[in-house]
């Protein structure tokens, strides 16, 4: 039984990693940056690089949903006590669910050689999801009774949690009103955990006499991360592949491909709209993989009786019988993840040479469902080295987002800093999102484009 504890700690806390909304980055056009939303984006200067050891370019993304601070603080009850009915009453939908994404860029650089703009990016990147089930909080608040005569069920729980190398090579030119885009990207895959078809559901009967009915299966993927069982594949586990290797960091297993496309469309010289795709691909992980896995079954018991429940060994048997009848197996399968992809649609209206609005559509695909976002923003530049920009989001089920960012050019140093939500550091107990990226650019040879009449 300890095991089958340990797959649930793997299913609903993995490695600290966590997928991804931008909303203010998109128009911050000076930066690099603003190309990983858009390769089409040409770049303000015809060289820019990061300085590896010096500073790191990072972004750090964090979106709850079903439930904030607030919603645990209007369920402590009269003794100051959490009170888990009124949590679960609190809650809003079928699931709370946690998204965080970081990148950190280890190393870029940006050129220009003829028509064509060049860049190469290493980045090091986490994107993770986790949905659990409000019924898990459920079951815990008012027990199995709660449920006499229905079905208890959890099989909207998901897990998604990655951390990968990303090597990119982007190319993007102008043609007459077009400006055009890619980024062919490298994955390298560190380490992942990621649920497949999870089904789990209890069907509570009416009456105490009647049997209770367990409907489970799917399966748990995990890539170097130790093995939490005692046998795989009917042979005992090596002490190996009980502990963690960092070994598997650095090897040449566990790769991928993705792509990033992106186009802008000048309408006229002041209107100008975009779209782009990123981060389409996928990682096919091989090094140190474990399947933990449950073929569908519908199990039937009576539950425990009077001697069980005064018995602790009768309890153990009968929990590992019952779990015996799920039938799990361990296997060492290569799989296959395929990344959050995100697309982007943007319409930017020049009000005059230093004043431009702006609007974007976007959505983040992950597991069968899309996350949307709808963003309005303002842009101003102050001379040719202060850019700055404020907008207002709604982000899933989050109406309270205002983001502000700025890029400053001082003699060859580019600071850039971008929040999503300002708002979450004045409402902390109501924010639902979180959100900054910043870093350091070195930037050389500004590009002076005329204005186009169209």
């Amino acid at each position: 039984m300890k095991n089958v504890f340990k797959i649930l700690v793997l299913v609903t806390l993995p490695f600290g990693l966590f997928a991804q909304i931008e909303t203010t980055l998109p128009a911050l056009t000076a930066t690099h940056q603003a190309t990983y939303i858009n390769p089409a984006i040409l770049p303000t200067y015809s060289t820019s690089f990061s300085v590896p050891g010096v500073i790191a370019n990072t972004s750090f993304n964090f979106i709850m949903n079903g439930f904030n601070a607030r919603t645990i603080l209007n369920s402590v009850g009269s003794d100051s006590n959490l009170s888990i009915p009124k949590f679960y009453d609190n809650l809003k939908g079928d699931k709370i669910e946690f998204d965080i994404a970081t990148n950190i860029e280890i190393f870029y650089v940006r050129f220009k050689s003829k028509k064509w703009y060049y860049g190469i990016n290493l980045n090091t990147r986490t994107i993770s999801n986790i949905r659990i089930s409000k019924e898990f909080i459920g079951l815990t608040a008012y027990g199995n009774d709660y449920y006499a005569g229905s079905a208890w069920d959890v099989s909207n729980t998901s897990v998604t949690a990655l951390a990968f190398n990303e090597l990119g090579f982007s190319m993007s030119r102008n043609y007459d009103r077009f400006n055009v885009g890619a980024r062919a990207k490298l994955y390298h895959g560190i380490g992942v955990t990621q649920t497949n078809d999870l089904k789990l559901k209890l069907n509570q009967p009416k009456t105490p006499t009647e049997e209770i009915g367990i409907v489970a299966g799917g399966v748990i993927n995990t890539s170097s991360l130790p093995l939490l069982t005692d046998s795989i594949n009917g042979r005992n586990a090596t002490d190996d592949e009980h502990s963690f290797n960092e070994d598997n960091i650095y090897t040449l297993g566990n790769l991928g491909a993705g792509i990033d496309l992106g186009v802008t469309y000048d309408v006229n010289n002041r209107l100008t709209v975009g779209a782009s795709v990123v981060d389409f691909g996928f990682i096919n992980w091989t090094e140190n993989v474990y399947n933990y896995g449950i073929n569908d079954v519908d199990v039937r018991t009576n539950g425990l009786n009077k001697e069980q429940l005064d018995n602790g060994q009768k309890q153990e048997e009968y929990f590992d019988s019952l779990f015996n009848q799920l039938k799990p197996s361990v296997t060492n399968k290569s799989f296959t993840t395929f990344m959050p992809w995100r697309f982007y649609l943007t319409a930017n209206y020049n009000l005059n040479k230093r004043n431009t609005i702006g609007a974007i559509i976007q959505g983040r695909y992950l597991l069968g469902s899309i996350m949307p976002a709808y963003t309005l923003s303002y842009a101003h530049k102050f001379g040719d080295g202060f850019h700055l920009t404020a907008n207002y989001s709604i982000i899933g089920n989050s109406y309270a987002n205002v983001g502000l960012g700025w890029s400053l050019k001082m003699g060859p140093v580019q600071w850039y800093l971008v929040q999503d939500n300002v708002l979450a550091y004045f409402n902390p107990d109501q924010f639902q999102v979180l959100s900054f990226r910043m870093g350091l650019n070195l930037i050389f040879n500004e590009i002076k484009r005329p204005l186009k009449v169209y």
